[in-house]
């Protein structure tokens, strides 16, 4: 969303709703990342989010993302979201189509557990895989 005009620049949820929220970027958001009324109901895990969340495997890091403004959402070397997703909740590709991508140099000690059968090694937090 990036902003809203009333509350939640990422994420609303109101009326009793739930939300999951799994393997996302939540940062540079307007007001705030997350808005929660009327008893709705949040769940963040394995999310870069700015300011932090209460939640397993989320992280408050710059996701040092490639051009977010031109909507090149890579993390580049160095990027909080480098081998932290959950990939038992993730694909075998990223949104652009490229495979997911086990950086060698990167290791935070998170197992992503199975896709289609076979173990993914470790993904990255967000759409789009860091490439070799």
């Amino acid at each position: 969303n990036h902003a809203a005009s009333e509350f939640g620049g990422a994420i609303s949820v109101v009326d009793n709703a739930h939300a999951r929220v799994v393997n996302s970027v939540l940062w540079a958001n307007e007001p705030a990342e997350f808005a929660r009324r009327d008893d709705g109901f949040l769940e963040v895990s394995y999310c870069v989010v700015e300011g932090g969340h209460d939640g397993i495997g989320n992280i408050d890091g710059d996701p040092l993302l490639a051009d977010p403004d031109w909507f090149d959402f890579e993390p580049l070397e160095g990027s909080s979201c480098i081998d932290r997703a959950d990939g038992a909740v993730t694909t075998e590709t990223d949104m652009n189509g490229n495979p997911r991508y086990d950086d060698p140099a990167t290791d935070n000690g998170f197992d992503c557990g199975e896709i289609d059968g076979g173990c993914c090694e470790y993904v990255d937090i967000g759409a789009v895989e860091m490439q070799p």
